[in-house]
């Protein structure tokens, strides 16, 4: 729809708890960015920030005219090092960091051993057995309406009104389950009673 409707609009998923537990067909879908971090479904610690970007998405950069606020996080800057590492270069812009590189290659060769459908429907089994303990174990409500419209590589749920979540936390953990609350600042207050 975004493409019928305004054409030069770039789509960019925020796929941070859905790359490498959910199917994400970038080219016919007719993604242009989708970001991640390192810390979610591709189990490296996090401090790494992943991004595929489409040729279109690519010249748009090339050709703005206002000037990028971002330095670290600037594409002019990086640019150039990944070009020159992609020719097996040396080129310096700021200290990488080497161990999330590397513990980023061991994750993504350990995904890459099997079919990718098999881990889709593996992380799939396990955000339904996730699910299913919040919602009958806990009697919590999850956010989304259906399934269908639930990622499998988060569970986000209701506090139930009247119930303050620094009192439901420690509960939570008590039962060996790590919950981080609040963190939607919208919803956070209206729920905490």
């Amino acid at each position: 729809m975004v493409q019928r409707v305004s054409p030069s609009t770039l789509i960019v998923v925020d796929g941070v708890c859905s790359v490498g537990c959910e199917e994400i067909d970038f080219s016919s879908w007719g993604l242009d960015v989708v970001l991640t971090a390192s810390q979610k479904a591709l189990g490296v610690p996090p401090g790494l920030s992943l991004l595929l970007v489409s040729s279109r998405a690519m010249n748009v950069f090339h050709e703005r005219s206002s000037p990028e606020t971002s330095y670290f996080a600037s594409w002019k800057k990086w640019l150039p090092i990944m070009q020159a590492y992609e020719s097996r270069k040396p080129m310096y812009f700021a200290t990488p960091p080497v161990q999330l590189i590397y513990a980023l290659n061991t994750s993504l060769k350990q995904i890459l051993q099997r079919p990718l459908a098999s881990r889709f429907s593996d992380h799939k089994k396990a955000s339904s057995m996730v699910k299913d303990f919040v919602e009958k174990r806990l009697g919590l409500k999850t956010i989304p309406n259906t399934r269908e419209e639930s990622a499998n590589g988060m569970t986000a749920v209701w506090i139930p009104e009247g119930i303050k979540l620094p009192d439901l936390l420690p509960k939570i953990a008590a039962k060996q389950v790590v919950f981080a609350g609040g963190l939607h600042k919208e919803i956070a207050s209206k729920f905490q009673g």
